[in-house]
């Protein structure tokens, strides 16, 4: 599904530019739509410039009882005819119509110009009118098909706020809604899109002797470089580190790849960046892409490293707790299965080198910041496992 130039794309990043201070919370920031529909016309026009010289006119006909191809196909005088009398029998048909004609009959084109009636009635008609979506059909392949579902919400009212900023009262109340998200995903009726668990969820445990051997390919990475920056060179010694954590604390790699601990569907990225907090509320919760059965403590743990680690690499334990016990107050989660979790969260990171893939492989550096204070983590929590495990776990 192409929507006009990838409109929802740009209708998004729109959003998060447009003035906050104009808009009143539930509303569109002010002008928000109109440059909506001054994108989405560009698009249209782009789109239209290699119209034919000539109109193909379509025989317009009611037939409820059937379908079946037009009698006749011919060549309009003017041309502004056929996309006029498409335009009038779409709004006379309530706004449903099919266009029938061989390849190459200009069934496109008049869609297109269908879309322009509709894109300047949007214009004039103000906010009472939509913005009108085009369809590629030719995207749709049997079976499989590449269409996207995009969903346009009222602007929503907050900022994000990172784990030391909250309150022990707040950061309880995160881990109510945590709680809350999880019961709510798993009590859908079906039918609501989300399908009933059918099989506990793995876990894959990477090998030790792999993630050293990675780490030895991006250290030969750094120093086959012509010019190594101080980055470079900071990133290098922190894999030295990480070479010995591996070494060192071996035996916690767990020992399967079946999780602990009830399982359903998860958020998959409960944390601050996806979080909108607004007068001492949550406001709303952002970036579904990545909902996912999963074990509820693996979400719980994740979402509480992410949360509560500051800029320097440390965890802000006693805000965990307050986390982990709010959850507690909706979810049964018993504290060996926060164990479990959190094990297996600290092994994954332990093997996990995906900001540098980012950096060095992609050429992504949007993640390099996150870097440093990730190592931090892993050496910090290795050296306080038991303090850690407590907050995690204590009733």
């Amino acid at each position: 599904m192409h929507l006009l130039g990838a409109v929802a794309t740009w209708l998004a990043s729109a959003q998060y530019r447009a003035d906050r201070r104009a808009s009143p919370p539930g509303t569109f920031p002010t002008g928000f739509r109109d440059r909506a529909l001054r994108k989405a016309r560009s698009a249209l026009d782009a789109r239209l410039a290699y119209q034919p010289a000539a109109w193909a006119g379509i025989d317009l006909q009611d037939a409820p009882e059937r379908v079946r191809p037009p009698d006749e196909l011919t060549v309009a005088a003017e041309q502004a005819e056929a996309p006029d009398r498409v335009l009038t029998s779409f709004e006379a048909a309530s706004r449903s119509l099919l266009l029938l004609g061989a390849p190459g009959g200009g069934k496109t084109t008049q869609l297109l110009s269908l879309a322009a009636g509709l894109m300047r009635s949007a214009q004039v008609k103000g906010a009472d009118d939509s913005v009108p979506v085009v369809l590629d059909l030719a995207s749709f392949r049997g079976t499989h098909c590449t269409a996207v579902a995009y969903v346009l919400l009222p602007w929503a009212e907050g900022s994000h706020l990172r784990g030391p900023e909250l309150s022990l009262e707040q950061a309880g109340r995160l881990g109510e809604l945590a709680g809350h998200i999880h019961h709510r995903l798993n009590s859908l009726p079906p039918g609501s899109g989300l399908a009933r668990m059918t099989a506990a969820p793995r876990s894959k445990v990477a090998d030790q002797g792999a993630a050293i051997a990675e780490a030895d390919r991006y250290l030969r990475l750094i120093s086959s470089l012509e010019v190594r920056l101080p980055f470079d060179v900071t990133v290098a010694e922190l894999l030295e580190q990480r070479k010995m954590l591996l070494q060192e604390y071996g035996e916690r790699r767990p020992a399967s790849d079946s999780p602990a601990g009830p399982a359903g569907w998860t958020h998959g990225d409960l944390q601050y960046r996806n979080l909108l907090w607004h007068d001492g509320e949550i406001a709303a919760v952002l970036d579904w892409d990545r909902i996912q059965v999963r074990t509820f403590a693996e979400e719980l743990t994740r979402t509480a490293m992410v949360q509560f680690m500051s800029k320097e690499g440390l965890l802000d334990l006693e805000r965990v707790g307050a986390f982990v016990a709010g959850y507690r107050r909706l979810i049964l989660l018993r504290p060996e299965d926060a164990a479990d979790a959190l094990d297996r969260l600290w092994w994954r990171r332990m093997t996990s080198f995906w900001q540098l893939d980012f950096h060095y492989t992609r050429g992504n550096h949007g993640a390099a910041e996150l870097i440093v204070p990730t190592e931090r983590l892993l050496a910090w929590c290795a050296e306080h496992r038991e303090e850690v495990a407590a907050a995690f776990t204590a009733i």
